[in-house]
């Protein structure tokens, strides 16, 4: 009896072990899948903010071509 209680003990703290060691590694795959996530969000925004000044440059190309098709506009022959 004594040795199938020991059996046991053992069989439950292996099996505890087992269950802690899942749990570890899926935190770990977690954790390594919430680091993807925050690169890819800064990678975003990153892209975000380029894309922000480019528009900003092509409204200043665009007032700039405007000025000047104007003042061609302006120096036609009437």
């Amino acid at each position: 009896m004594i040795t199938a209680l020991a059996g046991f003990a053992v069989l439950c703290v292996v099996g505890a072990i087992a269950v802690l060691a899942y749990f570890i590694r899926d935190s770990r795959q977690i954790a390594e899948l919430n680091r993807r996530s925050w690169e890819s969000i800064e990678s975003a925004e990153a892209l975000n903010r380029d894309t922000e000044r480019n528009l900003a440059e092509a409204a200043s190309n665009l007032a700039e071509a405007r000025d000047n098709l104007d003042q061609a506009e302006r120096r036609l022959p009437s």
